[in-house]
């Protein structure tokens, strides 16, 4: 089997930092993974893809191509999300026109670079059982793409942690302001992906263009 690779958005410092601190303060109740700034990295998932080692060159100069003609991203959050079925604790951010069409470019240039199915996804469905079960638009990106999260149902996150117990509640009030994760987006990175889908190795990163020039908040 081919490894996995995630194409990320890379936050601002204060936001990376802040996803650390939430993903410490969770520990309390038990998790399978905790950020950290060197290592299972706070990001942004675009596109989660197998290649071929060979391909990861040509891979990393598409990366580059597209860093060198998109702006920074800058990015509202919208709500924490505590899933109490898959244990998952994230952040959501408001999808725009500027952040559908980097997925957009990405999936067009490394997507025929692609190696068939990942095995599983972040919260362990084997792709092959589950894609048999599905139907409409996740279906169609599985099978066109070998990844759910594109298009409508792309859902700009950064994941804090995922608990062992999958319906963990946590009071929401005790956690830093949703906004507090309000900020910009400054590069495009290749990393090496990891259980429940962590970062756990940096291949490449680029700085999107005119980051000189980003007003971050």
């Amino acid at each position: 089997m081919y490894p996995v690779y995630d194409i990320v958005l890379l936050p601002q410092q204060s936001v990376e930092e802040n996803s650390i601190i939430v993903s410490r303060k969770l520990d309390q109740f038990g998790t399978e993974f905790t950020l950290q700034a060197d290592k299972i990295f706070p990001h942004l998932s675009l596109y989660m893809v197998n290649l071929k080692m060979e391909n990861i060159e040509k891979a990393n100069q598409l990366l580059s191509e597209i860093a060198n003609r998109t702006t920074f991203l800058k990015l509202e959050t919208l709500y924490y999300t505590n899933d109490f079925t898959e244990g998952m604790f994230e952040i959501t951010y408001k999808k725009n026109d500027t952040i559908n069409r980097l997925q957009q470019d990405i999936i067009t240039a490394i997507n025929p670079l692609r190696e068939g199915l990942r095995t599983k996804d972040p919260v362990g469905h084997i792709l092959t059982d589950w894609l048999s079960k599905q139907e409409g638009e996740i279906r169609d990106n599985l099978e066109q793409y070998g990844y759910d999260e594109i298009g409508e149902l792309f859902r700009p996150h950064i994941t804090f942690t995922r608990f062992i117990t999958r319906d963990t509640h946590v009071k929401i009030s005790t956690l830093p302001l949703a906004k507090e994760f309000n900020g910009s987006f400054t590069k495009l990175g290749l990393f090496e992906m990891g259980e429940n889908g962590t970062c756990i190795r940096e291949i490449s990163t680029f700085l999107l263009e005119n980051i000189v020039n980003a007003d971050v908040y």
